[in-house]
């Protein structure tokens, strides 16, 4: 089976793309000098997908005060399910492939296999989830039709069929995962953006891949990767990715 997109082309270059200043808030540069921004642009322009870039300013953010520019970027469909991703970084002097690089292109693979789902790449998570509440008041303005809930995807390298998400029983996406698949754990996470989703009244969990060890346990530790310099191209596994893609992500959102 040919991969839904060219992972192992487009990866490594989305990884290699780092903040063009010498500290996180390079990450929110100019929409012309940041690399992240316009690698992500020229994806999707690449792949065929139509887009809509959210540009904001916020200030406070820098520790001289000066305002930052932040970009959500849209991808609207005819359905009534979301997808999310969040393309900033915290580190940039790592390839941050787990957290959260691979997620972005997993998103961007979904919305080629299924064009009818909504998918939004937010901003500034790993700040406090910002590009999140940007987009929870669109969201809740009706400005992409009715959405009965977003799947917000975390650390997607390598994994596959093997993930975890949160219990949220009250939720019509946990149900859905429970139904779809009735053996995926659910294990306490830290911050993300599905938190700013249901914060704001939108039903929202986080689904994360892991590796699993030879008695089937999943490799928790992967998680304490994030940030870290262990967070490399060397974690990703195309065929993980594609088949996270084709057989959890697209059964949750059709």
């Amino acid at each position: 089976m040919n991969p839904i997109i060219p992972y192992s082309d487009i990866l490594p270059e989305f990884c290699a793309q780092r903040c063009v200043a010498p500290s996180v808030w390079g990450n929110f540069g100019p929409i012309t000098t940041n690399p992240r921004i316009i690698f992500l642009r020229k994806l999707m322009f690449d792949l065929g997908l139509d887009y809509e870039t959210d540009m904001w300013e916020v200030s406070g953010m820098t520790k001289d005060g000066s305002s930052v520019f932040m970009y959500n970027f849209y991808l609207r469909g005819t359905s009534n399910k979301m997808i999310v991703a969040h393309h900033d970084i915290a580190n940039p002097r790592v390839d941050n492939c787990n957290d959260n690089s691979a997620s972005v292109i997993n998103a961007l693979a979904a919305k080629v296999l299924n064009p009818e789902v909504n998918v939004c790449i937010t901003d500034c998570e790993e700040f406090g989830g910002k590009g999140a509440q940007r987009l929870s008041n669109k969201i809740n303005a009706g400005y992409f039709g009715e959405i009965e809930y977003v799947v917000n995807l975390e650390l997607t390298a390598v994994g596959g069929m093997n993930f975890f998400t949160e219990r949220i029983p009250m939720s019509g996406l946990y149900q859905k995962i429970q139904t779809l698949f009735p053996h995926t754990p659910t294990v306490f996470v830290p911050f993300h953006d599905g938190m700013i989703f249901r914060r704001n009244g939108i039903d929202s969990l986080v689904i994360n891949p892991l590796p699993v060890d030879e008695n089937g346990r999943m490799k928790l530790h992967y998680l304490n990767f994030c940030h870290s310099e262990r967070d490399t191209i060397e974690l990703a596994n195309y065929e993980d990715m594609d088949t996270f893609v084709r057989f959890v992500v697209t059964p949750l959102i059709k």
